[in-house]
């Protein structure tokens, strides 16, 4: 077992409270963890005859349900298959490939049930790219890619014609679910983006491009010009500016339809969502942060991970920066690093920052994207940040006789209410795939990491 592990009791939150720290040795320490990460998630793993999946819980009674799936992104099977998908990529572990294969048969028998499950209870997430459909077929095109897998590339473009079948044509563009962000439509038009370099199509990239109108259509216009893009439904407007739910997510979409159609409309949307969250900024000690909410109580809470906050957001700065060349951006970028710092960053939590390692909301989003940065320019505090980050996530593993696992309060507003689940952005697959690119970088000196269409740092293969 590892020795930089150890079992963690967590405590009630309070503000700069520090998370415990852990350094790792050596570099094999993270491939260690990331793969006694794999034993822990192989006690969820269910076999049929369709395949593998794998259920997300650590609550005994739900253990007992052996004919739900949930085959998501987010939370489910599909980003524990992309887990997989790297560790046979770093390990070359051949009883990895088994897994990988029968994952993947597995979601093209069973994708179409997310249609019908809305994670979090959040209407229409299952048809959206982290919480639906679009996710399945974007690991199923990695897969593809990776494999030279005929049946999950069948199975991508089941996918993608499953959203031209049901496009809806609107006065203003096509939509799905009406609703707009990464979670929804937004994700949807992104994973339609990377499908079109699979099979390209003159309907395919006009239902893309209309889709995408309907979005910047029904965004609401400031006075500045900044363009909001919200929930259309005004009973059930969430007022989330950031990376999942809002402009930050939906302008890095219109900065991807840009560089797939080079049409200046789609850049001036994205420039325009800029515009928005700059103008939210809140300044820190130093550098400023982009509120939770922009309305109500929740105004004064900072996320500071990828889902809502400075990590997910700065993806789409960075974006911009990269297809602009404009260093205004860049320094947005790097606001956001100094504000996230001022709040005591990785290493102590923060109102919005508590209890958490996860790739949504915590210190493992903020590895991948430190790499990630630090792969692009080199600069030193990135590199830095990475490895403060890695700490944090050591000292917050949890050892048992199954496994490594890592307790976090997924419920933002209950610090003290653990959970220790095994997907991608909520849980232990994501956590160890992150240490896992750690783990590559420490020990080669390079970062050879091929990159998701929702990613915009350098893929290096």
């Amino acid at each position: 077992m590892c020795q930089n592990c150890f079992i963690h009791t967590h405590t009630g939150y309070h503000d700069r409270q520090p998370f415990p720290l852990k350094q790792a040795e050596k570099a094999e320490n993270y491939l260690n963890l990331a793969i006694q990460a794999a034993e822990y998630i192989d006690q969820f793993k269910v076999e049929s005859e369709d395949g593998i999946w794998w259920r997300n819980t650590n609550n005994e009674a739900q253990l007992s349900i052996s004919d739900f799936s949930n085959p998501n992104f987010f939370s489910g099977s599909a980003g524990i298959l992309y887990f997989y998908n790297k560790l046979y990529q770093i390990t070359h572990d051949a009883s990895y490939l088994s897994i990988i294969r029968k994952a993947s048969h597995y979601l093209t028998q069973h994708w179409q049930i997310l249609a019908k499950l809305d994670i979090f209870d959040i209407a229409g997430a299952g048809m959206g790219l982290y919480g639906g459909i679009g996710g399945v077929g974007l690991i199923q095109l990695e897969i593809a890619e990776n494999y030279d897998n005929e049946e999950a590339l069948r199975s991508a473009q089941e996918i993608a014609d499953y959203y031209l079948e049901r496009a809806k044509q609107t006065d203003k563009g096509i939509c799905w679910t009406g609703d707009s962000p990464l979670f929804h439509d937004s994700g949807i038009l992104l994973f339609l983006i990377k499908a079109y370099q699979h099979f390209p199509s003159s309907r395919l990239l006009e239902t893309i491009k209309s889709g995408v109108r309907y979005l910047i259509a029904n965004g609401h216009r400031h006075i500045d010009n900044g363009l909001e893009i919200n929930t259309v439904s005004a009973a059930d407007k969430r007022d989330l500016p950031n990376w999942e739910f809002g402009s930050a997510g939906a302008g890095y979409l219109f900065g991807k339809t840009y560089e797939l159609t080079h049409e200046q409309y789609f850049l001036q949307a994205a420039k325009d969502a800029a515009v928005f969250l700059v103008n939210l900024a809140v300044p820190q000690k130093e550098g400023y942060l982009i509120p939770y909410r922009t309305n109500g109580p929740q105004r004064q809470v900072f996320y500071l991970g990828n889902c809502h906050g400075a990590i997910g957001t700065s993806r789409f700065f960075y974006y911009l920066y990269q297809l602009t060349e404009d260093s205004y951006y860049l320094e947005q970028v790097e606001a956001l690093t100094a504000g996230l710092i001022s709040r005591g960053a990785p290493e102590h939590q923060s109102n919005g920052y508590w209890n958490t390692t996860t790739f949504c909301c915590g210190a493992a989003g903020f590895i991948h994207h430190f790499l990630g940065l630090y792969a692009d320019n080199k600069k030193t505090l990135y590199l830095d940040l990475a490895r403060r980050s890695a700490a944090v996530v050591l000292g917050n593993a949890s050892r048992s006789e199954k496994g490594i696992s890592f307790p976090i309060a997924f419920n933002r507003i209950s610090p003290s209410e653990l959970s220790t689940f095994t997907g991608f952005y909520d849980g232990a697959a994501g956590i160890a795939t992150v240490l896992l690119e750690l783990y590559q970088f420490e020990s080669q000196r390079q970062l050879k990491w091929k990159r998701l269409i929702d990613d915009p740092f350098i893929s290096l293969t």
